[in-house]
């Protein structure tokens, strides 16, 4: 989890080069931390939206739903990718000029990170005490 805490450095360091103002209506103005208040809206939003596909998924998709282990290591793989996102959006902000490029485009890692949060953090939690 010492990656996952970059979002309150690394990537603020890396919203400081994106473009902040004129992203949003009504002329609202963002500071570099302002996205991270994503992540407890995204964890609110995922934590139920995952435990019920998971319950439904005998009925969906016909077959036992993935084990705690299997969702953990799906977590592990979104967690990469979200640092996969992020590298990919410092090399375009590091080829462009300064703020020519929306702190929007961190929306996608901020999700990817989180979603990763819940399933590995609220699944351990659950497989761990389950035992």
């Amino acid at each position: 989890w010492a990656l996952f805490n970059q979002q309150g450095s690394s990537w603020v360091l890396q919203a400081k080069a994106l473009q902040l103002s004129g992203v949003l209506p009504f002329g609202i103005e963002l500071s570099p931390e302002t996205l991270l208040v994503l992540n407890p809206i995204f964890v609110t939003v995922l934590v139920p939206l995952t435990r019920g596909i998971f319950e439904r998924w005998r009925r969906w998709f016909g077959a036992a739903p993935p084990a705690s282990t299997a969702r953990m290591f799906v977590g592990m793989l979104l967690a990469s990718l979200a640092f996969l996102c992020s590298s990919a959006l410092q090399s375009v902000v590091e080829a462009g000029p300064a703020g020519s490029v929306s702190v929007l485009w961190q929306v996608p890692q901020i999700f990817l990170i989180t979603l990763a949060e819940v399933l590995v953090s609220v699944e351990s939690l659950n497989f761990f005490y389950s035992r």
